[in-house]
């Protein structure tokens, strides 16, 4: 009976071992104050890829992320390369677009229960939808009911060369259920970038990573693959001002006088010209002399 006990267990931690663990993509976004204005604020975490495509999928528009918090929102910038631009569909999720999916409290499990397990899935897109009322920022799937709420969402978009930047606030507000944004916590989130490249279309889709439960992060929690923890706010780096004694030494510091000029040489005589001067004169004391001796004989 031991034997087969023991057999048994074995077996079963065999089984066990076979079962790979769900892996997850650690993100890290700092507690910060974010304006939302579709530009990357400084104080966002590190950028987060969006590059992988479905096996099979063709090449297609991928992205990077940065989020950020604080008590009362998620904060998510996402600058896309897109070089095929088609902002139009009357199916939302077949335009240029980025989905951001949060389980707010991260529960595990195949069924979305927005009471006990607050879900979003919120779509905002590159630019205006005109075959959809010219509306920008949408939800899909199984989210949970914000009361047609998605106008109230703080949002932004951009469109540059070569793709567009998206820029979204996630009010905690508005999500009935869910726990307090606090420093140390998890949220289990998921990426979806949206590329119609043929104007016909959702041509290829984007995500953190792939396997067997891509796609299906609109329905299925357990398929998220972000792990986001919030982190405390960056510290402030302080320029440090020169001490007050250093400035003091250096104004202390004597400055050498400037050396002074050689005074100008004194003009020399010319000695050859007042020797001749004293021959000329005295030639000319001797003429006299002599002229006077004549006249007196």
């Amino acid at each position: 009976m031991k034997k087969i006990l023991a057999l048994v267990l074995v077996l079963a931690f065999a089984f066990t071992l076979a079962i790979p663990a769900a892996a997850f993509i650690d993100i890290v976004a700092p507690k910060a104050a974010i304006t939302i204005d579709a530009n990357l604020d400084d104080a966002y975490g590190p950028p987060v890829a969006i590059e992988t495509h479905r096996d099979g999928d063709e090449p297609g528009a991928t992205g990077t992320a940065w989020i950020a918090w604080d008590d009362d929102n998620l904060y998510f910038y996402v600058e896309v390369k897109d070089t095929t631009p088609n902002y139009s569909h009357s199916n939302p999720w077949e335009t240029d677009s980025v989905e951001i999916i949060v389980d707010w409290n991260s529960n595990e499990g195949d069924n979305i229960d927005n009471d006990g397990n607050p879900y979003w899935q919120i779509r905002v897109h590159a630019a205006p939808n005109p075959d959809n009322d010219g509306e920008q920022v949408t939800g899909g799937g199984n989210f949970v009911d914000m009361g047609g709420a998605y106008d109230k969402l703080p949002f932004a978009a951009r469109i540059f060369g070569g793709g567009y930047a998206i820029e979204v606030a996630m009010p905690i507000a508005l999500t009935p259920g869910s726990k307090a944004l606090t420093e140390g916590a998890t949220i289990k989130i998921g990426f979806q970038i949206n590329d119609n490249q043929e104007d016909a279309g959702r041509t290829t889709m984007a995500f953190l990573m792939a396997d067997e439960d891509t796609g299906n992060e609109w329905q299925w929690p357990h398929s998220l693959r972000g792990l986001l923890k919030l982190d405390p706010a960056a510290p402030v780096v302080i320029e440090e001002e020169p001490a007050v004694s250093d400035v003091a030494e250096a104004e202390a510091e004597p400055v050498p006088a400037p050396v002074p000029s050689a005074p100008s040489p004194a003009p020399k005589t010319n000695d050859a010209g007042a020797m001749a001067l004293i021959a000329l004169m005295a030639a000319a004391a001797a003429c006299i002399v002599v002229l006077r001796r004549k006249a007196v004989k």
